[in-house]
């Protein structure tokens, strides 16, 4: 009869979890993702604005972490280091979508349905509409600083961009925006 042990405890904190990892700790990498996976999935759930890609990008995006967990200069700042990652990937994915001219709204549809209403909000739908025909330059900062509530300085850590860069964009974005939806009235 095997003896069953009990489960290393979770580490407290993301320092000691990387630390691990390094070492070759595969349960490290199971807690790192059990701990990240849900916060970044949102992310990049909202970034592409369909879950028709979002396994493939959280799929990527982990694999990338496993493989590239030595270059991780600070330890305590993993979560946004992935989520980096992640947005990297989700604009690659972004780009793609556009030069074939789609994006899928079958993720609104399912949360309209999920929340018990008929349909989807008519002017919900010309946002995510309008959002979808901004360049992803454009979209991802929008996203991360006023959809997910990140900081300008952490907007413009996360997609590798100076802090006026990331303003401008913002900016431009937002001016897109409103012109679409006001285009649509």
């Amino acid at each position: 009869m095997t003896a069953i042990t009990k489960p290393e405890a979770v580490p407290s904190d993301d320092a000691d979890l990387v630390e691990r990892l390094r070492r070759g700790d595969r349960g490290a990498f199971q807690s790192l993702y059990m701990r990240h996976a849900a916060f970044v999935a949102g992310v990049v759930q909202r970034l592409l604005g369909s879950e028709g890609n979002l396994d493939d990008v959280m799929q990527e995006t982990f694999l990338d972490v496993l493989d590239d967990i030595g270059t991780l200069r600070d330890p305590v700042k993993v979560r946004s280091w992935i989520t980096a990652i992640a947005v990297r990937r989700a604009t690659r994915c972004l780009v793609r979508q556009r030069r074939r001219g789609r994006l899928d709204r079958k993720w609104l549809a399912e949360a309209s349905q999920a929340s018990g209403s008929a349909g989807t909000h008519p002017r919900l739908e010309s946002v995510y509409e309008a959002l979808d025909r901004l360049p992803a330059r454009l979209r991802v900062p929008l996203v991360l600083s006023r959809v997910e509530g990140m900081t300008l300085e952490e907007t413009a850590q996360t997609c590798g961009k100076s802090v006026a860069t990331v303003k401008r964009r913002i900016a431009a974005a937002e001016v897109r925006v409103r012109r679409l939806l006001d285009a649509e009235r």
